[in-house]
């Protein structure tokens, strides 16, 4: 998947999520980095603004098309 991160949230429960429409709750994919993950992946906050490539498994969460980042080499600069 390619796309320009418009916002990087970070939730309560220290989860990264790496958003790609104005309004998260309508868009129809996202990514999320796991807070037991997040330390492998430096400032998550600097892809905002970014065009980015992600790469893994499509998996469907709560009505949406979701890939789960495990591994920094899954997010690619796509300038």
């Amino acid at each position: 998947i390619a796309g320009l991160v418009l916002r990087v949230y970070r939730a309560a429960s220290g989860n990264s999520f790496l958003d790609f429409c104005q309004d998260y709750r309508s868009c129809p994919f996202t990514s999320v980095i796991f807070a037991a993950d997040k330390s492998k992946f430096g400032d998550v906050g600097a892809l905002q603004g970014k065009r980015v490539e992600i790469r893994g498994d499509v998996v469907a969460y709560q009505g949406r098309a979701e890939i789960v980042l495990h591994d920094p080499h899954q997010v690619r600069s796509a300038q």
